[in-house]
């Protein structure tokens, strides 16, 4: 199966962005400035040039990114990169995967997890029946866009089949999120009393 970025990627956001001085850079420059005044107009000029470069073209500075990509399966990913690359990484991705009011979207289902997570395992039923609902659902859906008597049966179904499976993966990421969570957070706990 072929990697699809719309399946695979929830959300991309900066989580923070600085301006930095490239130190090295600047001093490379300015001493090359330099070392050329030498060449062309004798050694005395060297500093002048130096001085001259920096004067007039200032300090290098680099834009940064910190980043986070949210994958479909909720987990996540932080990584920081200069800010022309996060833009080149954005360009590829789909506009919604993007957009912030997508990040914002992502951000409640991520605390949903969490709390979710905090209501402790007597969640995780009522996950996996909320899920085994979803899948009833898309099979029967699915069983109606084949088999329907009529065209406009089948449409209709195929129109929903599409949102349903949305709705029937987004459920089951849901579910592995919170049931990895609760795990995690037991296993913790049970390193502090001293259980492994």
């Amino acid at each position: 199966m072929p990697y699809d970025v719309k399946r695979q990627v929830r959300c991309i956001a900066v989580i923070d962005a600085a301006t930095k001085i490239s130190v090295g850079r600047t001093l490379g420059r300015s001493a090359l400035t330099g070392i050329g005044a030498a060449i062309f107009t004798g050694r005395h000029a060297a500093l002048g040039g130096a001085i001259l470069d920096y004067r007039f073209a200032g300090d290098e500075t680099i834009e940064t990114v910190a980043g986070l990509i949210v994958f479909s399966d909720f987990s996540s990913l932080v990584f920081g990169c200069d800010a022309a690359h996060y833009e080149k990484l954005c360009a590829l991705m789909p506009p919604e995967v993007v957009s912030e009011e997508h990040a914002e979207g992502t951000a409640e289902q991520l605390g949903r997890i969490k709390r979710m997570a905090d209501d402790g395992p007597r969640v995780l039923a009522e996950m996996d029946e909320a899920v085994a609902k979803a899948q009833k659902t898309v099979d029967g859906m699915t069983l109606q866009a084949e088999e329907g008597s009529s065209f406009a049966e089948r449409d209709e179904a195929r129109l929903q089949l599409a949102g349903l499976s949305e709705q029937l993966h987004d459920a089951k990421a849901m579910s592995n999120a919170v049931r990895q969570l609760v795990a995690s957070r037991n296993q913790d706990r049970m390193k502090g009393i001293g259980v492994a």
